[in-house]
């Protein structure tokens, strides 16, 4: 099943402002993929970002990132394929590069390793 905005609820308040084009950046990611993707992360309340340990200023604060996995474990390397073209592609602001998962935000153009 596709995301859709609910997937992308603060979990520990269900506060859920996360920006449309997250959302969308998402579902693109998802039908270039051919396969549904977990969102492990996306919008955080100041007290949730804490507590998992999130920058002070990350983009998830402000509803523009997403933290994915492929719900499929052998998508995984297409994922992040998928995740890299993109971003060269400057479709995707920040992209993640983490063992588990992928984070793409709306932010500035970016990347790193986790």
């Amino acid at each position: 099943m596709p995301v859709t905005r609910a997937d992308f609820e603060c979990p520990c308040c269900a506060a859920n402002h996360i920006n449309n084009a997250v959302v969308s950046l998402v579902q693109t990611i998802e039908t270039q993929l051919g396969s549904a993707v977990n969102v492990n992360s996306g919008y955080r309340c100041a007290a949730h970002n804490r507590t998992v340990g999130g920058a002070p200023n990350s983009q998830h604060l402000r509803g523009n990132a997403a933290d994915i996995t492929s719900r499929d474990a052998a998508r995984r390397n297409a994922l992040f394929n998928i995740c890299l073209r993109m971003w060269n592609n400057n479709q995707i602001g920040g992209l993640g590069i983490y063992n588990t998962f992928r984070h793409v935000d709306t932010g500035r153009h970016r990347t790193w390793r986790g």
